[in-house]
């Protein structure tokens, strides 16, 4: 959970703030979780997640540029890990 609470922002909504993880972070996180699920149709669920963020961010080249920076900011466990689950899931990671 230290990805999404390491990369978020603040969202008002009526009276009250709400602090959200940003889309990028939460995509890599998802990717990192799914390598960890003993459930195969929440491992499937999570792939799924990602390959939709992934298809928005190519719409949008600045969520494409942020999901670069978060990835570069990771520690060689965390890439190693999300490098694996896109290997795995034959996912194609957005290139700036």
């Amino acid at each position: 959970m230290s990805i999404p609470l390491g990369y978020n922002y603040v969202q008002p909504f009526k009276d009250i703030t709400i602090r959200l993880p940003e889309p990028e972070a939460f995509a890599l996180h998802k990717l990192i979780v799914s390598g960890r699920r003993g459930n195969p149709l929440k491992k499937i669920k999570d792939i799924e997640t990602v390959r939709g963020l992934f298809e928005y961010f190519e719409t949008q080249p600045g969520h494409i540029t942020r999901l670069h920076q978060i990835y570069n900011d990771f520690n060689p466990g965390w890439k190693k890990k999300v490098d694996s689950a896109i290997a795995e899931s034959n996912l194609h990671f957005p290139s700036v």
